[in-house]
């Protein structure tokens, strides 16, 4: 595939790796209709926006990311990068305050930032140690400039899960509300926010048996589910179910009633890999593991489905690398 994609910005895309040349991003339209380069700098894996208009590449922490768009062009770089916003353009970073971070840990900075101005700090947030420690660090979530937040978590390090998680206002620094997951959990604790950050799944699992409790936008809990909440879909109303630890199958779900409403692959091969959320649309991508189609470097193939709200498949795409973080 060598021709470039021809679909304006306003169209989104699924970037994945191009089967024949692995540094090549290839694209495709939600219905599958247009495919089509994109760019190359993807052998290393990168950190593209869910519309698939702008993407970051490189893990530099002294160089840098550069930022490219659908024709492949480098529009920016920039020094810190974490997440994408919703509205495509802005991003959130949580870097730490000094150079180097002492052993004991530092008060982190969430900053956000635009292709075109330096990133401004909007709060002092969570503990950033030093590379070299197995100390847990902080992550965001979701970034949400249309709804003025952002939703932060500390981990406590590799096999110990989330410690605490908070939800920030970016415009003020203030924390909307925090939670401290509870000490009796019965295994490792992630938490998974919804693409505007109104809504976050805190799960809590072991190898046979996960839960999550979802958590509205006041901090206050809406609902309770047996399995682990992987994804939600832009509009709040779907989440994905399934852990890639857990294996198959992988359920798409409406979380408010928990009526399911698409049933993956069944074995414990089929687990899930990666969930993206169509921005500003209703359909959900998926790719699954496929134990026909095994890993062998540091990238999984999977299989691709891509999801109606009502859970019609409209896309399935086998073998597919996708190009995610």
């Amino acid at each position: 595939m060598s021709a470039l994609i021809k679909v304006p910005d306003s169209t989104p895309v699924i970037l994945y790796h191009n089967p024949a040349n692995f540094d090549q991003i290839d694209g495709i339209t939600w219905d599958g209709a247009i495919s089509g380069k994109v760019g190359a700098g993807g052998a290393l894996g990168g950190l593209p926006n869910s519309a698939g208009t702008l993407y970051a590449t490189g893990t530099n922490y002294v160089t840098g990311y550069e930022v490219h768009d659908r024709t492949g062009a480098v529009v920016a770089h920039v020094a810190g990068f974490e997440r994408w916003a919703d509205d495509q353009t802005h991003y959130c970073t949580v870097d730490p305050f000094s150079a180097n971070p002492p052993n004991s840990g530092e008060t982190g900075v969430l900053r956000v930032g635009t292709l075109t101005e330096k990133p401004r700090d909007a709060a002092r947030i969570g503990t950033i140690y030093p590379r070299t420690l197995n100390a847990g660090g902080v992550a965001i979530a979701a970034c949400s400039l249309r709804n003025d937040r952002a939703i932060v978590s500390q981990s406590g390090g590799q096999g110990i899960g989330t410690r605490q998680y908070w939800a920030v206002q970016l415009t003020t620094g203030r924390v909307l509300w925090s939670h401290t997951p509870s000490s009796s959990s019965i295994g490792v604790v992630e938490v998974v926010a919804s693409p505007d950050g109104l809504y976050v799944a805190e799960n809590q699992g072991n190898q046979t048996r996960s839960l999550s409790t979802v958590y509205g936008p006041t901090g206050a809990a809406v609902a309770h589910l047996s399995g682990w909440i992987s994804a939600f879909s832009s509009d709040d109303s779907l989440a994905v179910v399934g852990a890639s630890w857990t294996g198959g199958p992988v359920n798409l779900i409406r979380w408010s009633d928990q009526t399911t409403l698409w049933k993956g692959p069944v074995g414990i091969a089929y687990g899930y890999w990666e969930g993206i959320a169509e921005p500003g649309g209703t359909r959900i991508a998926l790719g699954l593991r496929d134990p026909a189609f095994p890993q062998t470097t540091g990238f999984a193939p999977v299989d691709l489905y891509v999801l109606s709200a009502s859970g019609q498949v409209l896309l399935e795409k086998r073998n597919v690398y996708l190009f995610t973080p």
